[in-house]
């Protein structure tokens, strides 16, 4: 038998679901997290390389003048 303090099953069953959505909400924020992380990554190299891009047109523009 069950101990005395055991919670019902329902209250348990209740308890599972909650802890399990409650984890589905972690992974999915930590997914969210690593999209936005990726993100980040992508638009510092599109920076970069607008950056070498302005810097190769300008030396260009010199030469031409």
């Amino acid at each position: 038998m069950g101990k005395c303090n055991e919670a019902p099953l329902g209250e348990r069953l209740g308890s599972a679901s909650a802890a399990r959505q409650a984890l589905q909400a972690w992974f999915q924020a930590g997914s969210a997290e690593n999209d936005l992380a990726s993100a980040a990554r992508q638009a510092e190299r599109r920076a970069i390389f607008a950056a070498r891009a302005i810097r190769l047109a300008e030396r260009e523009t010199e030469r031409a003048a």
